[in-house]
């Protein structure tokens, strides 16, 4: 068998290297514009599924009176059940700006109620929606970060 070679002159495998550096930048935003959006849905998503544990909560067996209302609170070690509204109505996330997002509440008393620190109310409500999901996420932000690399890099 004979020996191969291929002789390529220094200026077009310079051409070559500055086509791979565009492609590459390109896929680069590609894959940030993929992963932010899918961010935002994944935000909105878990924003659903938190609101959805509180509506769907298993109920403690009594009822309580604040004044002319009555109150079927969750049953310990679960989300808190609806009362106001003022809680499920207050869960958001921020639109990330960078490859973050942030999901809580405006309304203090979902922090309280996070905390099983306090008077072991033990309502989490936001750790175990994330807990359940982080790995789908994970999953989820690989896939569109690899789809749009793939596509860019076409």
């Amino acid at each position: 068998m004979g020996d191969f070679n291929i002789k390529v002159k220094a200026g077009e495998f310079n051409k070559t290297l500055e086509k791979l550096a565009r492609r590459l930048e390109s896929a680069t935003e590609e894959v940030r514009s993929n992963v932010h959006t899918e961010m935002q849905i994944i935000g909105n998503d878990l924003v659903t599924k938190i609101k959805l544990s509180m509506r769907n909560t298993p109920r403690a067996s009594h009822f309580y009176k604040r004044g002319n209302k009555s109150h079927h609170p969750s049953m310990r070690g679960n989300p808190p059940a609806i009362d106001s509204g003022d809680l499920v109505n207050s869960i958001l996330f921020d639109d990330p700006k960078t490859l973050q997002v942030e999901i809580g509440a405006t309304q203090m008393h979902g922090l309280y109620l996070e905390d099983p620190e306090n008077r072991g109310l033990n309502r989490k409500w936001l750790q175990p929606a994330y807990e359940e999901e982080e790995d789908r996420i994970v999953d989820r932000l690989v896939d569109s970060a690899s789809a749009a690399m793939g596509e860019a890099l076409k």
